[in-house]
């Protein structure tokens, strides 16, 4: 395993009679061996007093396939298993989730990005490992009495 910018292929190629043809690549291409990595999510574990109309934002170690490592997300209720629908932006090496409705009141929501994310690398490396963050909506409904 190996991670560098300056890749180069060399060809050593002899025949029956000895004879020998050498060629080597006439540019350097990129390999890149390292796993992506799950930098940090907004709200991060734990987080309570999370506003409804939140945003989740996951951060990556490096450039991601965006297909892939959207495919990959998902933000449910823990209490109901009942996935978030939304959509997703890129800046940078991070991807920001928007709800398509505000989240529930005082519930705790799990943020997830499976294994298979992959980085934007050819043909791309997978995240390897699930990550997780839970947090809790904050209950915004005035008291009753």
């Amino acid at each position: 395993m190996v991670n560098t910018v300056q890749a180069r292929v060399n060809v050593t190629v002899a025949d029956a009679q000895g004879a020998r043809v050498f060629d080597v690549s006439l540019v350097n291409f990129a390999i890149d061996s390292t796993p992506p990595t799950v930098v940090g999510f907004n709200p991060g574990e734990g987080a309570t007093g999370v506003s409804p109309t939140t945003t989740v934002t996951v951060t990556f170690s490096e450039a991601m396939n965006a297909p892939s490592a959207q495919q990959a997300f998902s933000l449910r209720r823990v209490d109901t298993g009942t996935y978030a629908p939304g959509t997703s932006a890129w800046v940078g090496n991070a991807m920001t989730f928007t709800p398509s409705v505000p989240l529930a009141q005082g519930i705790v929501y799990r943020a997830q990005v499976n294994a298979t994310a992959r980085d934007a690398s050819d043909p791309g490396n997978p995240l390897g490992t699930i990550r997780t963050a839970n947090f809790t909506t904050a209950d915004v409904t005035p008291p009753t009495i």
